[in-house]
Order: C-alpha cells, then structure tokens, then sequence
C-alpha cells in the first residue's frame, strides 16, 4: 500500500506561489513529490500557473535571448526543456528555432538518451579539424538516418574515447567481440549535415575531397587522415628502411600530396594504384628516415590529438 505525505501548512502556503513561478522540475525537487499530485494539490488551493507569454512569442521578450535558445537546442535540451525556463510553450520554443533556421530533431534524436553537443563540428579548431580527418578516412555518415559511426580496433579504443569527450557525449563505446572492434555511434540530424557539406559524405571512399578549412588546421586534418588511412613499414632485416603511406580517392590524396611537398619540402612521388578494379584508389608513399622525419614534424610537432598506437609507432621507427 502506497503512503502518501500529507501537505503541511508551511508547505501549502509556499505552494500557492511557487506553482505560478517555478518550472515544473523546480517544483518537483522542492516539494519531493511527482508533478501529477503537486498539480492536484495546487487546484485544491486554487494556484494557477502563470503564462508569462502568450501563444505568439513575436511580441514580448523572452526570459532567454533566442541566440541562447538555439544554443541551448544544439547543446541537446528538448524545445520542452528550454520552455520550461521560458515559462512559455514548447510550440513557442519550437516556431523559434524554426524563425531562426534550426533543424528541429526527428522523433529519435528527441529520445535521446544520451547527451551530445551537436554544435561540435561547426566551428574549424584543432580538435575538430582532426576528427573530420579520421571520419572521412574510417567513419561512416549515413545522410538518410542522420546516423555517424566510427569503427575502430578495440586496441585504438583512447581515440573512441577522445571523440566521446569532444562530442561532450555520455554514450557508451560498444564492443564488437567478434571481430575485436570497438563502435561509437551517434545521431544528429545537425551533426550529419555539416559533416555532409564538409566532405564527409555517406559515399566518401570515391570522391570525398580535401576539405576547405583555415591553413593553421590542415596539419591537424592530415594526422586524423593518416590516423584512420595511413600507415608506416619498418623492414626486419634492415630497420633503417622506413616508410609511410596514406591511401584514398586520387583527388584527395594528390591534395595530400601537395601539402606535403610545399610543407614539408618533400619531392612528388609516384601515385600508386591499388587495385585494377579502382582505379581512383592510390597510395602515396614515402620511404627513408630523413622524409619521414619531415612528415613527423609536420604531423605532430604541435599536435594535440591523436591515435596513440600511431604516434608511439612513429617515434619509435625514427628512434625518438
């Protein structure tokens, strides 16, 4: 059987204002109780919620700026979250959004359980400039269901965690035992588009481009590449022969190609082609201590970011 506390007086008469002040969670971790029955006892006392704001919003000042709620929308609060601070309508909420060219989420995003900052990828920085370089290398964007996946060997699992920190995500990694990988998938509607008009298309490995971005994060975008596509060979018989490669469409890797030489002042090698059957699929390779030393410095000099195994593999070849 059930007990329910009883209403004291002190209780009833603080009721009666902060019904008609207070948001709906506010109320419930005041009083300790569930809305439904802080809602009945406020009609027994007869408090009335207040509408701050009529059903048109266009006409009276919010309590927050509609900059802050759109950011508040891209930071993962629902439109009945930020209504709640508002003390207006989640249909007010929503035909702000809207007015400001916010894509509302999907009836699954809006589910969300978990939380995510779906501006990430907005801005050009560091960090975001190397994650577009790993997800156009290894990633999957899926346009149609807004869906991004990054799978990774469970031994790379310290990048998976990193993107979870720089997507602000509490969403779990989930193991994939039988082919000992490791997943973090995410849905955005907003996140998939911008990725979308960056390059990461949902049909990348053909004809995904080197992406336009700030000349100080290009270095950053080609570890993320290299990371997710390239790789590095030491010979067992003689270790001092050392290589490098990156592989991809050919427009992209002749871009890659390019910034190496003017940045590195390597010389332009030979494009390798993979296999007959596509022939827009080239490795650019490197060989020997003193161009690969050129590549490191380019790479990670004054990196903040990358996949461990990678950069352990790279110093340890150059013996640094």
């Amino acid at each position: 059987m059930q007990i329910h506390k009883a209403w004291t007086e002190v209780e009833n008469q603080s009721l009666v204002l902060d019904y008609a002040n207070l948001s709906r969670s506010q109320l419930e971790a005041k009083y300790g109780r569930s809305l439904p029955a802080i809602k009945a006892q406020a009609l027994k006392l007869g408090a009335k919620r207040q509408r701050t704001y009529p059903s048109s919003t266009s006409k009276y000042a919010l309590s927050l700026s509609k900059k802050k709620i759109c950011q508040l929308y891209q930071s993962g609060l629902n439109s009945y979250e930020i209504a709640e601070q508002c003390f207006c309508s989640a249909t007010n909420i929503q035909a702000i959004l809207k007015r400001s060219g916010i894509v509302l989420r999907g009836s699954a995003e809006a589910a969300r359980k978990y939380s995510l900052n779906e501006i990430c990828f907005d801005t050009w920085t560091a960090r975001s400039a190397y994650f577009v370089g790993l997800l156009m290398a290894d990633g999957y964007n899926n346009e149609t269901t807004s869906t991004i996946d990054l799978t990774l060997k469970s031994t790379d699992v310290d990048i998976l965690i990193k993107f979870q920190s720089f997507l602000d995500t509490n969403r779990p990694l989930q193991p994939i035992p039988q082919n000992g990988q490791i997943r973090i998938s995410i849905n955005s509607s907003h996140i998939s588009k911008r990725l979308a008009k960056i390059g990461v298309i949902q049909a990348k490995t053909h004809c995904c481009q080197f992406p336009d971005l700030p000349d100080l994060f290009i270095p950053d975008f080609m570890r993320g590449y290299f990371d997710g596509d390239g790789g590095l060979t030491q010979s067992q018989r003689i270790p001092s022969n050392v290589g490098f490669n990156v592989t991809g469409n050919i427009d992209l890797i002749s871009r890659y190609q390019e910034e190496l030489i003017q940045r590195c002042g390597l010389s332009k090698t030979k494009l390798y082609i993979r296999k007959k059957e596509t022939l827009n699929i080239v490795s650019l390779r490197y060989s020997g201590r003193s161009n690969l030393l050129k590549i490191y410095r380019l790479l990670y000099e004054c990196h903040s970011l990358s996949m461990d195994r990678k950069y352990t593999q790279f110093s340890k070849i150059l013996g640094l």
